[in-house]
């Protein structure tokens, strides 16, 4: 198993055994589309209208909505493969990228991020999302997103915070 998401009580999983769902204590195969053929999964998570967003490896982003698997989820600029995804709790999807890259979609669109936005951070490895704010870990940094720039943050005497891999707001 290389992704896990929790949704509620439903648990999702990807592998190289395929992709998962485990409900009421039944495991459940979730049928991939033909050109999946790589088991290489990197991300995995729901959106609010119970899509399953899923980045694999060979295959890029793909969402199961009503049984069907859509490319991207029907948008362009979310086909490529991306190393991270996230739902915020306002229903924000954020994916985040290998080459200091993030894309957000809230409703039907797609807004890109990059250097040009203060992005620094390598692979984007976390998402922690929050509406109009965001923090966001990779392989080479951790930055603040407050809705408009990425703001890179360092701990004490300017240390660099690198391999962010996880995030948690409490």
């Amino acid at each position: 198993m290389s992704v896990v998401y929790k949704d509620g009580a439903d648990v999702w999983t990807g592998g190289r055994d395929g992709v998962w769902h485990y409900a009421a204590g039944i495991r459940t195969r979730v049928p991939l589309p033909d050109y999946v053929n790589v088991m290489q999964f990197h991300a995995i998570a729901r959106d609010t209208e119970g899509g399953l967003w899923v980045s694999a490896r060979g295959a890029g982003v793909i969402r199961l909505k009503d049984g069907a698997w859509q490319r991207g989820g029907g948008y362009r600029e979310l086909e490529t493969y991306a190393s991270s995804i996230s739902r915020d709790r306002h229903g924000k999807m954020w994916f985040g990228y290998p080459n200091n890259g993030i894309r957000m979609l809230d409703k039907n669109t797609v807004r890109s991020y990059g250097e040009e936005d203060g992005l620094a951070l390598g692979a984007t490895l976390q998402i922690l999302g929050d509406g109009k704010r965001a923090w966001v870990g990779g392989s080479d940094g951790f930055n603040y997103f407050d809705g408009t720039r990425f703001h890179r943050l360092v701990g004490e005497g300017d240390d660099q915070f690198l391999g962010v891999s996880g995030i948690v707001e409490y």
